[in-house]
């Protein structure tokens, strides 16, 4: 349950950060659907859904501060991260979600929302 705060706590964050409107001001973003537990660079990530339903939230689950940020952008996606890691587990996820499509990004996205059914 203690992840489960801090996450939130990253959420909003991150929800301004990547919610910039075209006219410069960040807006909030919750990301709040699910968690999905899924790997990306050889390690376990929780993954929210965004209110948007288009972006997702991966947010570190193996002792780290990590979270990446990933949103659709101009037919792909822009991937966003921030945290510290050591052993470099966040570099991986990162380079792995950045090859994810735009398909791909919505299709995750959906499933958030069916695990909070």
């Amino acid at each position: 349950m203690r992840i489960r705060g801090a996450c939130f706590a990253l959420l909003v964050v991150a929800g301004q950060a990547a919610a910039a409107a075209p006219t410069g001001k960040l807006s909030k973003l919750s990301c709040d659907t699910g968690p999905l537990t899924r790997t990306y660079g050889g390690v376990s990530w929780l993954v929210y859904g965004c209110a948007d339903k288009h972006s997702i939230l991966v947010v570190s689950s193996h002792g780290t501060s990590e979270y990446i940020m990933i949103s659709p952008s101009h037919g792909g996606v822009q991937v966003v991260s921030e945290g510290w890691s050591v052993g470099g587990a966040g570099d991986a996820a990162f380079t792995e979600l950045k090859r994810m499509s735009a398909r791909q990004l919505d299709e995750l996205a959906a499933e958030t929302r069916q695990a909070n059914r």
